[in-house]
């Protein structure tokens, strides 16, 4: 037979005093759910008693210019303080919080920190790492779909790419709606096999940080009527009486190109005729 667990319960001056709980007057379905519901009872009550307390404390801290940072930790923690002393048990004081120890991929804080003062420490070593190699291509890698390959080492050769946004025309812009943004031949240029799925491509890759959306137009303005001839763009202009396009363009950041060049083989690759530029 089990032994009596000892349980506080309230008295009639506010404070908790231990008594002995036995755990034979529970038993059965009904016994646990009595002692459930007696539970939820107490912390439920410590807790609102200390909301009214708890607000007016942090009024009088806001005011008293303490950071806030320390003002919401506080808080948290007298709110943890209740909740464990409702369920019977003896917790620390909000004054001592409780010190968690975070993991990250098995590692301990210590051990993560010993690892960012050693990569500190390697600056101004020249053999640390190769100098065209960044730690991340491994994992960027694994992120992308091969179409979405294609389109970067397209863009690493052919450049700055037209995109267009089709909007509702009116005087002096007043009032333009968006109808679609961001129409494209990227995918098409690169060989992709579902070049219609190219927003989420883009999309991708610009989480990625390996291209980015610029409101500039690429050199030669003539490249916009192809992308304005397509399907997608004429259906798009068809869903107002008058429209406008905006011209704005597509282009590879630096990092991208950098990932580009270390991670694929671009000897003896021409971007579909699309390198030189002739348009």
């Amino acid at each position: 037979m089990s032994e009596p667990v000892p349980a506080p319960v309230p008295s009639s001056n506010g404070h908790r005093l231990p008594v002995r709980l036995d755990l034979r007057s529970y038993s059965g379905a009904t016994g646990l759910v009595r002692f459930a519901v007696g539970t939820s009872w107490r912390v439920s009550t410590g807790v609102l008693k200390g909301a009214v307390a708890a607000s007016t404390g942090l009024v009088r801290d806001v005011v008293a210019g303490e950071p806030i940072t320390e003002i919401v930790d506080r808080q948290i923690e007298t709110v943890r303080f209740r909740v464990v002393r409702g369920l019977g048990l003896q917790p620390q004081h909000p004054q001592h919080p409780l010190v968690v120890r975070v993991h990250h991929d098995g590692q301990s804080l210590a051990e993560l920190r010993e690892q960012g003062d050693e990569l500190l420490r390697q600056v101004g070593d020249p053999h640390a790492r190769p100098h065209n190699e960044h730690p991340a291509f491994t994992r960027i890698l694994r992120e992308l779909m091969p179409d979405e390959a294609r389109i970067l080492r397209f863009m690493a050769l052919a450049g700055p790419q037209p995109a267009i946004d089709v909007r509702t025309k009116t005087p002096l812009g007043v009032g333009s709606e968006l109808i679609a943004s961001g129409i494209n031949l990227v995918a098409e240029m690169a060989g992709c096999t579902y070049p219609e799925r190219y927003q989420e491509y883009l999309a991708n890759l610009d989480r990625l940080g390996m291209i980015f959306f610029s409101a500039e137009q690429v050199e030669d303005p003539r490249r916009y009527s192809f992308v304005e001839a397509q399907p997608v763009a004429a259906a798009a202009m068809a869903r107002a009486k008058r429209t406008v396009t905006v011209y704005r363009s597509i282009q590879i950041t630096q990092f991208g190109l950098q990932f580009c060049h270390v991670c694929f083989t671009l000897d003896g690759y021409n971007a579909g005729g699309w390198v030189k530029d002739v348009r």
